[in-house]
């Protein structure tokens, strides 16, 4: 999944504590947990247009969520994203993100996993800084 929005007004780099990315999950596979990472996107998307994989960067972080049915709710889910949001304050461009499971037989036992994330409740960024 691409995520898209703007990164602007940011407190410098040193002023950045922490950030979380705030993904609302609303199911998973029930026989094995899954990790799901965030990668920064090298170049634009357009919404509802093909996009070109290879400008999927490296991952910037991951987190694992429980096997579970599906839920009547979405149950939030953070992945560290810290020194990715300070290099965008420091002034790197920011494209968008994309969303992914990540293979992991250590902790999917090699099953093949998948999320599904609502619509309903947006994806944010918890940002904490330091106080002056």
């Amino acid at each position: 999944m691409l995520v898209g929005g703007r990164m602007k007004n940011l407190p410098g780099p040193r002023d950045i504590a922490e950030a979380r990315l705030c993904i609302p999950i609303t199911n998973a596979i029930p026989q094995a947990p899954t990790v799901i990472g965030a990668a920064l996107l090298n170049k634009p998307f357009e919404s509802m247009w093909p996009y070109d994989l290879r400008n999927v960067g490296e991952l910037i972080g991951t987190t694992v969520v429980p096997k579970y049915p599906e839920l009547a709710e979405a149950r939030y889910y953070r992945i560290d994203i810290t020194r990715a949001v300070k290099r965008i304050a420091a002034g790197d461009a920011f494209y968008g993100l994309a969303l992914q499971t990540v293979p992991d037989r250590g902790v999917d036992d090699g099953w093949t996993t998948r999320i599904d994330i609502t619509q309903d409740k947006p994806i944010y960024i918890e940002l904490d800084v330091y106080r002056k």
